[in-house]
């Protein structure tokens, strides 16, 4: 049992340092208010829906949200790093304003929200937060952050405020 666990370890943490080699940085293409077309969505145990998108198009570039459902606001960014066309996995942050979301699934308030989710190296990816129901609509300074372990490749504000 315990020679088990060291040799897991020991994949684990080999794994890990081929990983955090693949991704050198992040540069970001674009951010603002954006369209989309939703694939396929699913509501987790928070509440949260999250979605795979096509057709992405930016409507504005801006770090002002106005306080309404439907707005999509987020980021396009590219992957730069070795090993072109494979596929890192990095961890995508969202963090909410002040004392957070208040779902309706979830008893305590939502500060932030992280997801691992996969990027090719040396091409474009996209993530954003759609403002779909009404206690999302939460004024105050949102920021969507990408890591790669406990290195922050890519940290972007927006404010959403009520006009």
């Amino acid at each position: 049992m315990r020679l088990t666990l060291i040799g897991a370890l020991a994949i684990s943490l080999t794994g890990a340092v081929a990983h955090a080699s693949q991704i050198q940085r992040i540069e970001l293409v674009g951010y603002g208010i954006y369209t989309s077309i939703p694939q396929s969505c699913q509501r987790d145990t928070l509440g949260v829906n999250r979605c795979t998108v096509r057709d992405v198009r930016q409507i504005t570039t801006t770090s002002i949200v106005p306080f309404r459902t439907g707005v999509e606001f987020g980021v396009e960014f590219k992957t730069i790093g070795t090993f072109d066309a494979t596929a890192a996995e990095v961890r995508k942050v969202w963090i909410f304003p002040g004392a957070g979301l208040k779902s309706p699934f979830f008893n305590q308030p939502l500060r932030r929200d992280e997801e691992v989710i996969s990027v090719p190296i040396g091409t474009g990816g996209f993530v954003a937060y759609t403002l779909d129901e009404p206690w999302e609509l939460v004024p105050g300074i949102w920021t969507v952050e990408i890591w790669d372990g406990n290195r922050r490749l890519m940290s972007k504000s927006f404010t959403v405020v009520k006009r």
